[in-house]
């Protein structure tokens, strides 16, 4: 049987998903008032900034526990 668990996510992870979802935020908002500030290529690749920067930040979320477990794993 699986056991799953439900703990709080890293800092950094917390960190990148707060600054991805503050770009992705601020270039939906951009995109859809029409405020003319940016080019729509430039809109488009802050965005696509935003969505890796929240992908890394899942990625710190998986790795970051595996690692503090294989350093324990480690020091036994």
């Amino acid at each position: 049987m699986i056991k799953f668990t439900f703990k709080k996510p890293p800092t950094l992870s917390l960190y990148c998903y707060s600054i991805g979802f503050i770009i992705i935020t601020l270039t939906m908002l951009h995109q859809f008032a029409q405020w003319q500030l940016l080019t729509v290529v430039i809109n488009q690749q802050l965005f696509m900034i935003g969505a890796i920067i929240v992908a890394v930040g899942s990625l710190f979320n998986w790795l970051l526990p595996l690692w503090k477990q294989h350093l324990s794993n480690k020091q036994r």
